[in-house]
């Protein structure tokens, strides 16, 4: 099982929008998450392009074996900075593998090789994972 992170500039393919909207309008998947519903494709293209064109913030897809099955965001991203980590471990199958644990470290990598002095991030306390 390899864990890695793709750097999303944009959504240009129609199913990472298709995947990640269905993710963010599943109560299930969503309810430790501020996002709230009521996503389309078009609401999360304009959200991902209002993200990507900030300096400081990179969004990422979290990769299991090369598919795509959540997202990871890194805002605030500076040298001798703090950087707020946010993730979302999105298809279900994925859940309980790891595999948010290991998208943390490599976030945290990246936060690290971009100077950042440490890593934050909220959580709810009933999220048991």
């Amino acid at each position: 099982m390899t864990v890695s992170l793709r750097r999303l500039r944009g959504l240009h393919m129609p199913a990472t929008s298709r995947r990640w909207c269905r993710w963010l309008n599943d109560p299930g998947t969503t309810r430790y998450l501020e996002s709230g519903g009521h996503w389309t494709e078009s609401r999360l293209r304009a959200w991902v392009g209002s993200h990507v064109r900030q300096r400081a913030t990179r969004l990422y897809a979290i990769c299991l074996d090369g598919r795509f099955v959540g997202t990871l965001k890194l805002e605030g991203v500076r040298a001798d900075g703090w950087a707020n980590l946010a993730l979302m471990v999105g298809e279900k199958r994925a859940w309980g593998r790891g595999i948010g644990t290991a998208a943390i470290r490599r976030g945290c990598g990246v936060a690290k090789r971009r100077g950042c002095v440490g890593v934050w991030a909220g959580l709810r306390a009933a999220n048991q994972a």
